[in-house]
């Protein structure tokens, strides 16, 4: 069966990073629903916008006492005490449709400020032993059971509602339940920008098409997000939840990486934003049009937090960016989400705050579809830019470059200041090649650098929001460039104003993008079975704690491979292998079928050191991969030059024709200057049926 290779790309998967949370003496304790050691799907978080208010606990979805025939629905699970106190309150109506019947615990430890209550228990369904314990004032062990869930009548919403008080705030209960597995980071669905307490907003745009929004005197900055919890992904209400910290910067083209504008963290909220209407919540969350917060028990919505209400960790209705204090010119605003497992969200819009200035000047390139011009860019595709198109209209559309033969590069720039520039306006555009990774140096050294053509704007003039093309035709030499996965990067400069910096990331400068292609030798048709596919794996000085993961999925979901094997190639070291393991190995230019190997062998090869004795010169073959799962490679020592991998694919016997498997090939590690470890390059390889 005949496969041809192609590359497509792959989105950027969030990393969780963990976070250091203040400490207080609250303790460490299981979950308020048995079992007290698994995770249970939430539906209302603590500080979430609730109506005029914020919610003051958290609301755990679990089955009710009874069914919806009335029947007791055995599999409906018990409340639990998290930790060890005397019950001192205990409200138990039999009453039919009483939804509020609860019980508070004092705990036992001193050092301890909080009260633990629990809310919405079935009238009548008290465990006989809490009951005694509340009567007789002794104490109740963690783990002892409670009560059991009331029916609720709105949305199935059958919960547990459990808060934490110690007289002034209600504390986050999540800051102190272990295990909390929660690892999906917050939902940050935009940033709005809008005049400082305007009642209906009024809010700032563009001047055209997708140029910069223009702002100007004292500015309120909206984030509309929130957080989902996974675990009950399938509740209406899962994606109504909260966070736990919201900051923002707003950073001018000059220093990208300028200081955060810390915020207050919600690991309390004050007693008085639980009564309704009260002036912190309101200056919190915005409830006025088109600005209007999501506050259903059904629907997943989100609410916009003004994180520019916060003055030193306050919040304050005061709070704004005041623009009139700052420089013209164009500027990145950032808004990151982080909730209380530490899962993170950025995103960054670009603004240009024109208070005294007629207008801003900048030309700009796309890392991504979604990308209008902030620094950086924080998207899920940043190496596959959608203003480099190598090759259009033919079979290696945005595949493959030939080395050896010509390669029209398409090379899109847009006026995203906001003024139209007028006809004559000259500007550079450039095109260079580099390693798939996310520090491609600029400049880039000579041996890398292709060409620059200067372009004229025509007469008519540009516009803003709108974009212009210029077309570079590149015939690699077969002696410099070597085969295989690398980028194509590219630049645009045009005033001193605008300049392209000196960054070590792409990602920091929006006159920069790369679009992650894999070279290869004027095209050949493929041909029988099993087929190959190389990548490589480039020296990188800036990155640290590298690895490599294979992701394989198939149209349709269908299986289409009886067999996955990857050659690694001498030079590269790791330290472990997860989902494979070394079927053989071979020397040099070998037949691709790997030698036949003793059991002695297999153990030197599969268990020895990479580096050392005479097999550190064997291509190593990893083999026993899942057709339908996924290969790490962790800990890939320093490289002193590019290493090349090959994908070794067999198709299954029942494959059809026009079946396709992608195996995605992402790169993670840590760049200079960044904490913790997220892609820094991908690409994906297409096995065509």
């Amino acid at each position: 069966m005949n496969k041809t290779l192609c590359n497509r790309f792959l989105p950027l998967i969030l990393v969780a990073t963990a976070t250091i949370l203040p400490g207080h003496v609250m303790a460490q304790h299981g979950w308020p629903v048995e079992p007290g050691n698994a995770d249970h799907p939430m539906g209302n978080s603590s500080g979430e916008f609730y109506s005029s208010l914020q919610h003051v606990g958290i609301d755990l979805m679990e089955l009710p006492m009874y069914d919806s025939t009335g029947a007791v629905d055995a599999s409906a699970p018990w409340i639990i005490v998290t930790v060890a106190g005397t019950p001192s309150v205990l409200s138990d109506s039999a009453a039919a449709a009483t939804r509020y019947n609860h019980t508070h615990i004092n705990p036992t430890s001193a050092t301890d400020p909080a009260e633990y209550v629990y809310y919405h228990i079935e009238g009548g369904s008290f465990d006989a032993d809490y009951v005694n314990a509340f009567n007789n004032g002794t104490a109740v062990a963690a783990g002892d059971e409670i009560g059991m869930i009331v029916r609720w009548s709105t949305c199935n919403f059958h919960h547990l509602h459990y808060e934490l008080d110690d007289g002034v705030n209600y504390l986050n209960p999540l800051a102190d339940i272990t295990p909390n597995p929660d690892d999906a980071a917050p939902h940050l669905e935009g940033i709005h920008f809008a005049q400082d307490n305007s009642n209906p907003w009024v809010s700032f745009g563009p001047v055209g098409g997708e140029a910069c929004t223009v702002v100007s005197g004292p500015v309120d900055i909206l984030a509309e997000g929130g957080d989902r919890d996974e675990a009950g992904a399938a509740l209406g209400g899962a994606g109504h939840l909260w966070v736990y910290n919201v900051r923002w910067r707003a950073c001018p083209d000059t220093n990208p990486d300028c200081a955060w504008q810390e915020t207050r963290p919600f690991d309390n909220i004050p007693h008085g934003w639980y009564a309704s209407g009260n002036a912190a919540t309101r200056a919190q969350f915005s409830t006025r049009a088109p600005y209007e917060s999501n506050a259903s028990y059904c629907d997943a919505g989100w609410d916009y937090n003004i994180v520019t209400n916060y003055i030193a960790g306050a919040v304050d209705a005061a709070g704004n960016w005041n623009t009139t204090a700052i420089t013209d010119g164009s500027y990145s605003v950032s808004v990151e989400m982080e909730d209380f497992a530490g899962n993170k969200t950025t995103r960054n819009r670009r603004a240009c705050v024109q208070n005294t200035s007629a207008c801003t000047t900048e030309l700009s390139m796309r890392d991504a579809n979604d990308d209008y011009g902030a620094i950086p860019y924080e998207g899920p595709r940043w190496w596959v830019s959608p203003d480099i198109t190598a090759n259009a209209g033919t079979a290696d559309e945005d595949r493959n470059i030939n080395v050896g033969a010509a390669n029209p590069i398409e090379l899109r720039v847009w006026n995203n200041g906001s003024c139209d520039l007028p006809a004559g306006t000259s500007y550079d555009v450039c095109l260079g090649w580099g390693p798939p990774s996310g520090s491609v140096a600029h400049p880039l050294p000579a041996a890398q650098q292709i060409d620059c053509e200067t372009d004229t704007v025509p007469a008519g003039g540009w516009a803003v929001g709108t974009s212009r093309t210029t077309t570079i035709t590149w015939t690699p030499d077969p002696d410099l460039v070597p085969l295989g996965h690398h980028c194509l990067v590219a630049w645009v400069d045009m005033a001193t104003d605008d300049p392209v910096r000196n960054t070590p990331s792409v990602r920091e400068d929006d006159n920069r993008v790369q679009q992650n292609i894999t070279f290869q030798t004027a095209p050949e048709p493929g041909s029988g079975a099993p087929a190959y596919s190389s990548f490589w794996i480039n020296p990188q000085r800036m990155i640290d704690k590298r690895s490599i993961e294979l992701r394989i999925r198939h149209s349709g979901n269908e299986s289409t491979l009886s067999d996955v094997r990857l050659h690694v190639a001498p030079g590269l070291v790791v330290d472990r292998i997860i989902g494979g393991g070394i079927l053989g190995g071979y020397l040099g230019d070998k037949p691709r079928d790997p030698c036949k190997l003793d059991p002695k062998e297999h153990h030197e090869l599969a268990c020895g050191p990479w580096k050392d004795g005479e097999r550190a010169g064997m291509t190593r073959v990893i083999g026993g991969i899942d057709p339908n799962g996924r290969l790490l490679l962790e800990g890939i020592s320093v490289l002193s030059e590019p290493v090349r991998l090959t994908l070794e694919v067999t198709a299954d016997d029942n494959a059809r024709k026009g079946q396709y498997v992608d195996i995605e090939v992402l790169e993670y590690g840590v760049l200079s200057n960044e904490e913790s470890v997220k892609p820094v390059g991908g690409l994906t390889i297409r096995f065509e049926h």
